[in-house]
């Protein structure tokens, strides 16, 4: 399996340049510095890293389009079980370098601005990695079904939660904060739990509707 992980990686790797991918980050911590306050913080580590994360399965996606490539992994030795499990595992390995500079920035900030509590900053690490995971797993969903539709609806939905709690801390000075750290350990244990029973779910569509549909 470990030959078709690097397949997919070097197929994403193919159709993204690293300036593309450089020039990203390079706009994460342009964010980072520029936007004061912690919003820039708060903007990179839980909506442009974590989204950044699920570039893999749309790259593939579109040169599925044109090439047919994961018609030409069905060529090959391995079972479909297999090329499912690959493009998780390359997907994962290619969303950890976004991982890694959620965790450079949070440490920046934290040694530089001390915007956030410790707590605070662990917060906004499980966050980005719980939702760059939840984006991940729905586009490989899509990756392998080709509809667009369902993904689109879990992308509002997460903007619109945002900015809901967005209002509710600025605006409306609700103290979501505090209800957040009132029971830290089962809350987020809960919310890690719950991303990864959406991963799972996500894997057994994923293989059960490429069994089917291929």
């Amino acid at each position: 399996m470990s030959g078709l992980v690097m397949a997919d990686r070097l197929a994403y790797r193919r159709r993204m340049s690293a300036f593309s991918r450089y020039f990203s980050y390079l706009i994460c911590v342009a964010a980072f510095l520029l936007i004061p306050k912690g919003i820039g913080l708060t903007l990179v580590t839980l909506l442009i890293l974590p989204m950044g994360t699920a570039n893999l399965p749309v790259m593939i996606k579109e040169i599925d389009s044109g090439q047919a490539y994961t018609r030409y992994l069905l060529t090959l030795p391995c079972s479909r079980k297999e090329i499912v499990q690959a493009r998780f595992c390359a997907s994962l390995l290619d969303g950890l370098w976004d991982m890694a500079l959620v965790l450079a920035l949070l440490v920046i900030d934290a040694l530089w601005r001390h915007t956030c509590t410790p707590l605070g900053y662990l917060q906004l690490g499980l966050a980005s990695l719980m939702i760059g995971w939840i984006y991940m797993a729905m586009n490989l969903v899509v990756s392998f079904l080709g509809n667009v539709t369902v993904t689109s609806v879990f992308y509002m939905i997460s903007i619109l939660a945002g900015m809901a709690v967005y209002i509710l801390v600025v605006w409306l000075d609700a103290p979501v904060l505090q209800a957040l750290s009132k029971n830290p350990v089962l809350l987020w244990g809960g919310c890690l739990a719950f991303t990864a029973l959406i991963v799972a779910v996500c894997y057994g569509i994923s293989l059960k509707l490429f069994e089917r549909g291929r």
